[in-house]
Order: C-alpha cells, then sequence, then structure tokens
C-alpha cells in the first residue's frame, strides 16, 4: 500500500515538475521569483525591496485581508507551538521548533493577539525554532509570507520566507520584570493544571 502511494506521488511529480505553461510574445511582463535559499551561516535571503512588499504590524495583519499577496509581518517573538494553539508554549524552557508565535508586545500571551509562522525547514527551525534557540524569545524579527489558517489561528504556513532580525536588543529593565512574572504566572498556572 505505501508502495503505491509512493509510485503515485512521484508520477504526480514528474508530471507538474514536466509540465510547463508557454507566454506567447516578447512583450509579455514575467512575474519575478522569490528565492528562499539560505546562505551557509544558515540565513535566509529574502530581498523585501525588490518585492516592495507593506511591512505590517501583528495587528494590522489579524485585520487585513491581502488575498493571496505576499506581506511582511514584525513583531516579538513570544512562544513556540506545535499541532495546535491550545500547545502553546509561552516561557521557558521551550521544546517546540515547528513554529513561532509573534505579537506586537513582547509579554503577549492572549491568543486572539498572536500570530503563528511555521518553521518550514529544518535550517529554519536551526536559525529560529525556540526549543534550540531559547535566546530568541523576546527578539523582534520581520518574516514574509501569505496569510493563512496554521495551528487554529491566523498565521503564515506553507508561503513564509525567512525572515530579518529587527532590534538585536534584549528587554531589560521594568519590561524584564514584567516578563519575569509573567513566566512564573505561566508556570504556576501549568502546575495547577497538572
Amino acid at each position: 500500500m505505501m508502495k503505491h502511494k509512493l509510485f503515485y506521488f512521484l508520477l504526480l511529480l514528474f508530471f507538474c515538475i514536466s509540465c510547463e505553461k508557454e507566454t506567447i510574445g516578447t512583450d509579455a511582463e514575467q512575474p519575478e521569483t522569490i528565492d528562499d535559499g539560505g546562505s551557509e551561516e544558515g540565513e535566509f535571503d529574502f530581498d523585501s525591496d525588490a518585492m516592495q512588499l507593506p511591512i505590517l504590524s501583528v495587528s494590522d495583519f489579524l485585520e487585513g485581508d491581502f488575498g493571496t499577496d505576499y506581506v511582511g509581518v514584525e513583531g516579538y517573538i513570544v512562544g513556540a507551538c506545535k499541532a495546535n494553539i491550545k500547545n502553546a508554549e509561552w516561557c521557558e524552557p521551550f521544546s517546540f521548533n515547528n513554529a513561532l508565535l509573534l505579537a506586537d508586545d513582547p509579554g503577549e500571551t492572549g491568543v486572539d493577539k498572536v500570530i503563528a509562522i511555521q518553521l518550514r525547514t529544518k535550517e529554519m527551525q536551526a536559525v529560529y525554532g525556540l526549543g534550540l534557540n531559547p535566546e530568541n524569545y523576546q527578539r523582534r524579527i520581520i518574516f514574509y509570507g501569505t496569510k493563512q489558517r496554521y495551528l487554529g489561528i491566523w498565521g503564515m504556513k506553507k508561503d513564509v520566507w525567512a525572515g530579518e532580525w529587527i532590534d538585536e536588543s534584549r528587554i531589560y529593565g521594568k519590561k524584564f520584570v514584567e516578563k519575569d512574572k509573567s513566566c512564573y504566572i505561566c508556570i504556576r498556572k501549568h502546575i495547577k493544571n497538572d
């Protein structure tokens, strides 16, 4: 049974790759292609200037309807998740590398104010995933992609193109204390639920 599925998948893949649409005439405008290949350092290149994509806040992204257009969304990494938003991890220790949760506020934990970003390749998981990189927690970043439902909330799923770090400074002072306090509440909440 598994061999049959593999055979049909490869057959379908062959037909999809071998078929190509031809454009008649030389005046036709060719669509710009996007290269998501990573560099040797594990970073992912995306030329946002060439595409002239709008960069949105998380709240603007949540409210907007962009169809299949690519946009950029800027926010703080506030958590990690896998399979469903009910599995969200809002504070350390993080165990998931599959998806990030972004918000406008670095201390946000409300599921109605966050978006999910799928880390669709092992390379993206190695660079951005909180399970492997807990120091990325509360860092500001821009991801590029299309708006889709993911993990039961809005976000970017299959059409995610890697991000750019916005601000390398960490949050200190009062905000840092508030972050620790919210993590303490988060941990106590999980202990009560267990």
